[in-house]
């Protein structure tokens, strides 16, 4: 369809419905627990905190045989999980006041026990946050660059 009719791949592939079937909600993850809870036929896109929260009146789509439970989400084996990045522009670190401890304080944050797990956000494997954390103190590229 790309090489036969660009215009009506352009419509169909790259643009948002609008017959209905696709209904663009925002960032308001408790309007769309809201909507979704509404109506039994509706899928909705949001943070796993919100699927926890609700399960009286939502329900978890097993995606290739695997729940949407804390164990599955935070160990990456179910297919929707995805880490949480924060992306931050090299020449900031030194421009920005603020920004290297600003990042420390993430790093901190992201623990077991920590404040973002009591906001309801899942904790990584040990190993992934090890990771995490020596690329925020060894400041590496995402390319493995050395940011120093």
């Amino acid at each position: 369809l790309k090489e036969a009719d660009k215009d009506k791949h352009k419509d169909i592939c790259t643009t948002i419905r609008s017959d209905g079937a696709y209904v663009e909600q925002g960032e308001n993850d408790n309007l769309i627990v809201q909507k979704v809870s509404q109506n039994p036929n509706a899928i909705g896109v949001f943070g796993f905190s919100f699927l926890d929260a609700n399960r009286d009146t939502l329900k978890g789509l097993t995606l290739n045989g695997v729940e949407a439970k804390y164990d599955t989400v935070a160990d990456y084996s179910y297919p929707g999980a995805r880490p949480m990045y924060i992306y931050v522009k090299a020449t900031h670190l030194d421009a920005i006041k603020g920004l290297k401890e600003y990042l420390a304080e993430w790093e901190k944050s992201w623990g077991k026990d920590g404040p973002l797990q009591k906001k309801g956000m899942l904790i990584a494997p040990d190993d992934v946050r090890k990771a995490s954390a020596e690329v925020i103190t060894a400041r590496k590229l995402m390319d493995g660059a050395d940011l120093k």
